[in-house]
């Protein structure tokens, strides 16, 4: 209840604020006590764009908890964007679902209630189609991170995005971020071979490229919802299961899993998404701020993020879990298995999507 009274309010707000352009109002908002990254530019510090420039008061929200890098890059945002616009723009972060779920946060942004949202991928997908890209199964294998982001984020492959998410109400503010860290298997059976994935009761989460990649190499994928996870490796209602390393250690999955198979079949991808129609009425000089200093907040969320995914790589394995590299052959063949998930995206988004993207990636491995 307490939800919808606060989201109603913040909806209110917005009205007021499109009318008077006078600040919105919302309850005093969480936050991480993260400490951001110091400043290098001071573009729009100190010029009339700011001086002679509205009062804006911008609604940020999330699903992560305090400390984590999606908390890390919202606050490094907020930070940076009060100091660069002297106080002018003001962000408001409220963390941890605090707001509704992801889904509900994300619906919030589309329409404006909210202003912008930092997620993962795989709850916008329904919101932003052309988002299967990146579902691709081993698209980025082998890249580091500074390639894998020249090829997001400094390529055709990013205006092509920024148009998509655009048709869906959104803009992305500061590009993907990633920092070179997958999505990998946890299971009680040791994995070496292709064959070893046959008839693998493997929870995924509710997503139709997932299950298409999962079928295709043999496994037996079942929809658990996160919450659930635990409870069904406890009691074998599945065998396996597959997340990044800090989701796998933070869900205890070590202790109901013996095996860690380092597969890194999916790029693991976060965004922050912004109301367009927000972002779009904003002072060209706000605009520019904002979208700098979501950029730069990034990229320090990344560093750390990197970091941080590796620190919980080793805690599973201090943890007693024994650890099975996949290896290049074996690789390559799960690959060759999953083409039909690729066809299945070119089928659903057209040709240009797929093509723009494997560009990107081949300029970016040069």
């Amino acid at each position: 209840m307490f939800k919808k009274v606060l989201a109603g309010a913040l909806a209110c707000a917005t009205l007021f604020a499109c009318v008077s352009c006078s600040s919105k109002t919302p309850p005093a908002p969480s936050s991480s006590g993260s400490t951001p990254p110091a400043s290098t530019s001071s573009a729009g510090s100190g010029s009339d764009v700011f001086t002679n420039g509205p009062e804006e008061v911008l609604t940020l929200v999330h699903g992560n908890n305090l400390g984590t890098p999606n908390d890390k890059w919202a606050n490094y945002f907020k930070e940076l964007v009060e100091e660069r616009s002297e106080g002018k723009i003001t962000v408001n972060v409220y963390p941890n679902n605090e707001m509704g779920t992801e889904r509900e946060l994300t619906e919030g942004v589309q329409v404006g209630t909210y202003d912008i949202q930092v997620t993962g991928l795989i709850s916008s997908l329904s919101f932003i189609p052309a988002l299967a890209t990146l579902n691709m199964p081993f698209m980025f294998n082998g890249m580091t991170a500074v390639q894998i982001d020249q090829a997001l984020n400094q390529s055709d492959y990013h205006t092509l995005m920024q148009n998509a998410y655009g048709d869906s109400q959104f803009y992305l503010l500061g590009g993907f971020m990633q920092a070179a860290t997958f999505r990998n298997v946890t299971s009680n059976r040791a994995i070496n071979t292709l064959e070893d994935f046959k008839g693998l009761k493997i929870r995924i989460v509710e997503n139709a490229y997932c299950l298409k990649f999962w079928e295709s190499i043999g496994s037996a994928p079942t929809s658990v919802t996160w919450a659930e996870t635990y409870l069904a490796l406890q009691q074998g209602m599945v065998d396996a299961q597959e997340n990044p390393f800090d989701n796998i250690y933070l869900g205890n999955i070590q202790d109901v899993q013996k095996y860690l198979v380092i597969s890194e079949h999916l790029l693991n991808v976060n965004h922050m998404i912004m109301n367009k129609a927000r972002f779009d009425s904003l002072p060209q000089g706000y605009q520019q701020v904002v979208e700098e200093c979501a950029a730069q907040a990034r990229e320090k969320a990344a560093d750390e993020m990197a970091q941080s995914i590796e620190e919980y790589h080793q805690k599973l394995l201090d943890a007693g879990m024994t650890e099975i590299v996949l290896d290049d052959a074996v690789i390559t063949q799960l690959k060759e298995q999953s083409e039909g998930v690729y066809d299945m995206i070119r089928s659903e988004l057209g040709e240009e999507y797929y093509t723009t993207l494997a560009d990107a990636v081949d300029k970016a491995k040069k």
